[in-house]
């Protein structure tokens, strides 16, 4: 019941993560913050207490990482290419989550820790932020020196 609560927390901050991130921008800097603190609220539900302040606070924070990971497609796919993109991207997402759950519980065996899946959780969260940043880097605009070619 308790995990539950996160899920609870959450269905809410995904619309007010929507209406930041519309309002307020900087989605980059958003994903990452919200990562970070999704990370650490991982890392810190096995080993501190009360257990309950880290799942709610992880349904706050993991919301602004769902909701402006699935505006990322939209910056860079084109009108005529934006259907099978996203279909490409929700394809992926979807086969994470019917993989990652069994890869969470594989490592309970494995390791006999019920910790195992949500340090899991954190370094698929950790990765988000190289992640992002290496999105944007491959938005930066090229600078050609031919490109002014053929201009007199």
């Amino acid at each position: 019941m308790l995990t539950s609560w996160g899920s609870w927390v959450l269905i809410p901050t995904l619309v007010l993560a929507g209406l930041f991130l519309d309002r307020l921008g900087r989605v980059t800097a958003w994903l990452i913050g919200s990562a970070a603190l999704s990370t650490a609220a991982c890392l810190a539900l096995p080993v501190l207490e009360p257990a309950w302040l880290w799942i709610v606070l992880f349904g706050v924070v993991f919301a602004p990482v769902v909701v402006g990971s699935m505006a990322l497609p939209g910056e860079v796919l084109r009108p005529d290419t934006r259907a099978t993109g996203f279909g490409l991207f929700f394809t992926t997402n979807y086969v994470g989550f019917a993989v990652l759950p069994a890869v969470a519980g594989f490592l309970v065996d494995l390791t006999g820790s019920s910790a195992a899946p949500i340090w899991f959780v954190a370094a698929i969260f950790a990765m988000v932020v190289p992640l992002v940043l290496w999105f944007r880097w491959l938005q930066r605009p090229i600078i050609s020196p031919t490109i002014h070619a053929g201009r007199d």
